[in-house]
C-alpha cells in the first residue's frame, strides 16, 4: 500500500506485519486516515473531491477500538 503526496511518499508492505489480525486493522486505519485527509483537502478547496473519495466511500469503515 502507498500514500503519495506533492513531494513526498509513505509505503509500507500489509504482507510484513507482525500478526495476521494487525493487517486489515492496519489497512481500515489507512484507509479511514486518507479519507479523512481527502475530507479535509475537499473543505480546504471547498470544492468536491472526485476519484479517491468515491472510491473510498465504497468501503465499509469501522475503527480499530480506541480510535475515533
Amino acid at each position: 500500500m502507498t500514500l503519495s503526496g506533492d513531494t513526498s511518499a509513505l509505503a509500507f508492505d500489509l504482507s510484513k506485519v507482525p500478526s495476521p489480525e494487525a493487517a486489515p486493522r492496519l489497512q481500515a486505519l489507512t484507509l479511514s486516515l486518507a479519507e479523512h485527509v481527502c475530507n479535509l483537502e475537499r473543505r480546504l478547496a471547498g470544492t468536491v473531491c472526485v476519484g479517491t473519495c468515491t472510491f473510498l466511500r465504497g468501503h465499509a469503515f469501522t475503527d480499530p477500538p480506541g480510535i475515533e
